[in-house]
């Protein structure tokens, strides 16, 4: 019961989410459990860590808190958390971005960039080659061999629309093109980066077109109290 009420420490302090994922294999197919942090692992965590998740997900967490898991339960498996539809100014490769113009969806009757209206990343332009290139480049390169591979969030089945323009914050829509061919765009992506990494994939997104380039999807949920 110790464990029980650390673990729950451990959602509040280190944005844990919990999810259900769609894992593709000979067998039946099983619900496991899994939880994502963006960083904050303590070593009182890891314990806890290991004993709940089948699959965690991570995002700024140190190497060696990562071993640490991996050696308490060897067979969970771990996935380096990255995006590729959008980026942030808080990239570390911002500057590379941000001198590539053409890499960026743009309102098609301002021209003005697409910010996410809740958590100010940029629509990236996924019709363009040269940035597809490069975002997967970064995807491999984000995933050492420590990883048994990566999540990759906000891989919709269709275009969402949720983005407003950079500078007045009006409603933004990109070029019909980038709505219309969404899905193949995506699997574009898909085909890029298996031709580049070996390890697992899986995506924060449900579409059946998508099924022969991931290893699993992601039907998210949030942790609600029950009344």
């Amino acid at each position: 019961m110790k464990y029980f009420f650390h673990s729950l420490r451990i959602i509040f302090l280190c944005n844990f989410y919990i999810f259900i994922f769609f894992v593709f294999c000979d067998a039946e197919a099983s619900v496991q459990r899994h939880l994502l942090c963006f960083g904050g692992i303590q070593e009182s965590d890891l314990i806890p860590i290991a004993n709940y998740a089948d699959i965690l997900i991570v995002g700024n967490v140190n190497e060696s808190s990562i071993k640490k898991i991996k050696r308490l339960k060897p067979n969970i498996i771990i996935l380096k958390y990255c995006h590729v539809t959008g980026y942030h100014t808080s990239h570390s490769d911002w500057g590379v971005v941000q001198g590539h113009e053409d890499w960026f969806a743009h309102d098609k009757k301002t021209s003005e960039k697409m910010v996410e209206r809740k958590y100010g990343w940029y629509l990236m332009n996924i019709e363009n080659y040269s940035y597809r290139q490069y975002v997967t480049n970064r995807v491999v390169q984000q995933a050492p061999k420590i990883y048994d591979g990566v999540f990759i969030d906000d891989f919709w089945g269709e275009y969402v629309n949720k983005f407003v323009k950079e500078r007045n914050g009006g409603k933004a829509s990109p070029d019909n093109n980038l709505k219309l061919h969404w899905n193949s765009l995506m699997i574009m992506v898909l085909q890029n980066l298996k031709g580049k990494y070996h390890g697992l994939v899986y995506i924060n997104g449900i579409s059946e077109k998508y099924a022969p380039y991931v290893d699993g999807f992601m039907y998210e949920g949030f942790v609600h109290s029950y009344n």
